[in-house]
């Protein structure tokens, strides 16, 4: 199954480019390969074969690699090499907590000073809360490269590993994660386009919502970027799906569920006139992601992110 659905969603991205006849580049996902939010403090073989196992299904169809949501230097040294020898740039998702350290104690320039790799095209803060964006933006603007931020809305401003909460096997319904985080009602879509807003004037070229973000902030960030003409990623993952797609499809994740998921944040991006996205859907069941990636590609033109 693994090799089956990195490949599927290779071969999906690449037909959604071209059905778009857009310029546009496909980047494929190396995330932490554990657990989230949480160093992987494994050997440095084991890391290095699981980031290697997917990297070379993927690396011959996309144009550079997201390190996704990662909490360490050694993850970060460890998959840019592996980047480095099949001759792709990648792009860096790292995960900061609000004392502005890594989950491994390490500072952003202390990971930057000591891992720095030729094949870096930028950084982001990915999955943090729009505070912790904001704290460590000045930090990152000094590294003077291309950076930007995936800002969820948790209620928990430090969310937990989701192995503390979540032990479904992989085709079992685990426990959603906007139950056990919870979800903030204090940012408005005001506040998030403000937010937005103040990074890109510190220089921020890469921007995205992640967890919990409703269409009020997606909005909201597209006026932002459409200022700027900065595209952007939609993301639907099928452990954090709206509770109301859950009852409607009987209380599981299914493809159809992943889709109209897509479909209506897509529409908050048309309603402003922003068609600079490309689309991701992500499940632990592989057949499902697949079949989601496959009905996707039937309804919307727009590049797919594997």
């Amino acid at each position: 199954h693994f090799n089956y659905i990195n490949e599927q969603a290779c071969i999906l991205a690449i037909k959604a480019k071209e059905i778009s006849k857009k310029k546009i580049l496909i980047a494929g996902s190396l995330p932490s390969q554990t657990d989230t939010y949480v160093e992987d403090k494994r050997d440095t073989a084991s890391i290095e074969k699981d980031f290697y196992d997917q990297a070379i299904i993927i690396g011959p169809h996309v144009d550079f690699f997201y390190l996704d949501v990662v909490s360490s230097g050694r993850e970060i040294d460890i998959a840019s090499n592996i980047a480095l020898k099949l001759n792709k740039p990648i792009l860096l998702g790292i995960h900061i907590k609000k004392n502005n350290l890594l989950p491994s104690q390490e500072t952003i320039s202390e990971v930057f000073q000591k891992y720095k790799n030729n094949n870096w095209i930028g950084l982001i803060s990915a999955c943090v809360s729009p505070e912790i964006a904001e704290n460590c933006s000045s930090e990152i603007e000094e590294l003077k490269i291309p950076f930007g931020f995936k800002a969820n809305l948790w209620k928990v401003d430090e969310p937990t590993p989701v192995q503390t909460f979540n032990t479904a096997k992989y085709d079992e319904v685990g426990t959603n994660p906007n139950v056990a985080l919870g979800k903030r009602a204090d940012v408005s879509g005001k506040l998030f386009y403000d937010f937005s807003k103040k990074l890109v004037e510190k220089g921020a070229t890469i921007l995205g919502g992640c967890c919990e973000t409703t269409p009020e902030h997606i909005k909201a960030i597209a006026e932002t970027a459409g200022e700027q003409s900065i595209p952007i990623r939609i993301g639907v993952n099928g452990g954090s799906l709206h509770p109301e797609l859950y009852e409607k499809y009987g209380g599981k994740v299914t493809p159809e569920a992943m889709v109209e998921s897509a479909l209506t944040e897509l529409s908050f991006f048309d309603e402003v006139g922003f068609d600079q996205v490309k689309i991701s859907v992500k499940a632990s069941n592989v057949p499902l992601m697949v079949e989601a990636y496959r009905q996707l590609s039937k309804v919307t033109d727009h590049p797919l992110h594997t």
